[in-house]
């Protein structure tokens, strides 16, 4: 059985690009599955030529994509529109679902610590041009580091029936939860003690109930 050689450029916890030998006859459904369980992947996923914008479809067998630009397939998330992006150009703010005594954030280094009360919380850095976009700031990192590696609106903090979670705004700067680059568009679980960690800083977060 005839087997191709390719690259898997994988757009996520930064796995980055692995080669590969694959069975022509593979569907993209079936190679999509194994590298999901392979990089232990959550969420939605796409597959698609490296330097095009199809998208391949799941029954589609490797053999008849092809042939691929660059002899590269990437995978990424596919990007979801979770309301949150509605919500801050709303600048609208809700009341947690429950109450909490305190749930705020702290910079590990300066230990300087943030209060969130209310959703969706972003964290980032004050518009000095433009004050209406600060007003779901919770966490303003401005002035804290020489040359900004963190985004106005960077990331924001959501809840759900006492469950948090955190979501990256910024296609240009990555946002990491416990080591791991978090993709646009996808809430992820947000625990007590995580770390989160945009540009230089590293934040924890907390609760106290």
């Amino acid at each position: 059985m005839d087997r191709i050689q390719l690259i898997l450029d994988i757009r996520d916890k930064d796995i980055g690009k692995r080669k590969v030998n694959l069975r022509g006859s593979m569907t993209a459904g079936n190679l999509l599955m194994t590298i999901k369980d392979r990089w232990n992947l959550d969420g939605l996923y796409q597959l698609r030529p490296s330097g095009t914008r199809t998208i391949l479809k799941d029954e589609v067998t490797i053999e008849s994509a092809g042939p691929f630009p660059n002899g590269a397939i990437v995978c990424e998330p596919i990007v979801q529109n979770t309301g949150t992006a509605n919500a801050i150009a709303r600048g609208q703010a809700l009341p947690w679902s429950r109450p909490f005594s305190r749930v705020y954030i702290r910079e590990s280094r300066t230990l300087r610590e943030f209060d969130l009360r209310a959703q969706p919380a972003v964290l980032g850095r004050r518009d000095l041009r433009d004050p209406s976009r600060n007003r779901l700031l919770a966490v303003d990192l401005e002035g804290m580091e020489p040359l900004p590696s963190v985004s106005r609106h960077h990331a924001a903090i959501t809840e759900e029936n006492g469950s948090f979670f955190i979501e990256t705004l910024s296609e240009a700067n990555p946002l990491l939860l416990n080591g791991q680059r978090l993709p646009l568009g996808q809430k992820r679980p947000l625990g007590a003690g995580d770390s989160v960690k945009m540009g230089d800083f590293v934040l924890n977060f907390f609760v106290v109930v």
